[in-house]
């Protein structure tokens, strides 16, 4: 059944009695949205494989309680199992509690750092939760990031240490390889009381995304962000929101969940916005056509204006580009992909991107080898041997890994999802054709 927005067409897949993992996804997609007229024909046609493809979608996005917050403003009148909806509910009163934990593990952690006069700033999901969204736990955190300085970054883990985290079990190698490996972040330290682990970034993004507005230097020099009554410092709203695209377009490939575009909806529908330094900073580091690609994602399924095309008076700016409706529903499936699906993407591409079993081969050389110091930022024990270190990496990728890479390299049904990514991928990077 089409379902019709204000900024575009919802396209519901036809059930056959068994899962559809794209209809899945737009039910959920339609669920969020205040103005996808989502009837109760579609929901009861959905049989128990589809709601358990659903249950799927939301665990892995986190979207529970959005979902239910969503079903009581929106849809009161909607009818869903009820099994559904009280889980929805359950979850939501957890992350209710989970929110307050997580705000006193903040408040902690800015008078462990001020007052040891190091600087730093809360991002993302911290100023999401407690700033935009109507609730805090509308907007589950993963874990908690916060940037501090590469030269201090080792003292603030410590710090941490002392005071409450642990290191994971999973995740036991050495700090200063895992940054060197990683360069961008320390390990995870868990705060098991508030049921979070903190990261420490001493960059925003990885170095292949690195763009001069998100420079940590820069974003530390600059006056934070903050809120009344709130001791946090935030990065600013401009900032905050160039970091949500690059990390969910060109970084993830949308495929981070749909939370990604509630959050720039959220940031930009309802807080003051510059749009003009906004601009200058996508600008500079060549992001306009993923933030207008972003941003009109965000319309779709938030069903409001949010663009504001508003440059400044420079005489070379340049117009920014226009996407079609077209474009928005081809990319509605990545929305909803979760971990796994992740995966079989990445290892889609990287066999596509020569000739199948060839590029196979290198793909698994590539998980199979690792460098030294890789090992050591996963393992620890710089003493080990490279030996023994590559046995504990393949006895992990053994029980956890390889059968699904294997499965997958077997299927064949991913290529069109594959080009089409490519296509988009093209068109980002500044080619002129549109994705067919």
């Amino acid at each position: 059944m089409p379902l019709g927005c204000s900024t575009g067409c919802w396209v519901m897949a036809e059930t056959n009695g068994c899962a559809h993992p794209e209809r899945a996804g737009e039910v959920v997609l339609a669920l969020m949205s205040p103005v996808a007229p989502l009837m109760q024909a579609d929901i009861d046609v959905l049989e128990e494989a589809d709601w358990g493809e659903i249950a799927r979608l939301v665990n892995a996005h986190r979207l529970q309680p959005l979902l239910h917050w969503s079903l009581e403003s929106y849809r009161p009148a909607l009818v869903l199992p009820e099994a559904v909806v009280r889980d929805w509910m359950m979850v939501r009163r957890q992350q209710a509690m989970r929110a307050l934990a997580i705000k006193s593990l903040l408040g902690r952690i800015a008078s462990l750092f001020d007052t040891a006069e190091l600087p730093w700033r809360a991002l993302k999901g911290a100023y999401l939760a407690f700033h935009t969204y109507d609730a805090p736990e509308l907007r589950p955190m993963r874990d908690l990031d916060l940037l501090v300085p590469e030269s201090r970054v080792g003292e603030a883990f410590a710090m941490l240490l002392a005071n409450g985290g642990s290191r994971l079990a999973n995740i036991a190698g050495e700090p200063e390889a895992f940054l060197a490996t990683n360069r961008k972040h320390m390990p995870p330290i868990l705060f098991a009381k508030a049921d979070i682990c903190v990261e420490l970034h001493t960059h925003l993004l990885a170095p292949a995304q690195a763009t001069p507005g998100l420079a940590s230097e820069a974003v530390l020099a600059c006056a934070p962000l903050r809120e009344a009554s709130d001791p946090i410092p935030y990065i600013d709203r401009e900032r905050l929101v160039l970091h949500l695209i690059i990390h969910a377009v060109y970084e993830h490939k949308f495929d981070n969940g749909p939370l990604a575009f509630t959050d720039i909806a959220s940031v930009v529908g309802s807080q003051p916005f510059d749009w003009a330094r906004f601009w200058r900073m996508c600008r500079e580091g060549e992001h306009e056509r993923g933030a207008v690609l972003a941003l009109r994602i965000a319309e779709y399924i938030c069903g409001q204006p949010l663009i504001d095309r508003t440059l400044d008076d420079a005489p070379d700016r340049v117009a920014l580009p226009d996407v079609p409706d077209s474009w928005i529903v081809r990319l509605l499936p990545a929305l909803t992909r979760t971990q796994e699906d992740r995966v079989e993407y990445a290892l889609s591409n990287q066999i596509s991107g020569g000739n199948g079993s060839a590029s196979a081969a290198r793909m698994l050389n590539g998980r199979l080898f690792r460098s030294r110091q890789e090992l050591i930022s996963e393992f620890g024990e710089d003493g080990s041997r490279y030996v023994v270190l590559c046995a504990r990496l393949w006895s992990r990728l053994l029980l956890s890994r390889l059968p699904s890479i294997w499965r997958f390299i077997r299927r064949s049904n991913h290529a069109p999802r594959t080009v089409r990514m490519r296509e988009i991928d093209a068109w980002l990077a500044g080619g002129a054709s549109e994705p067919s």
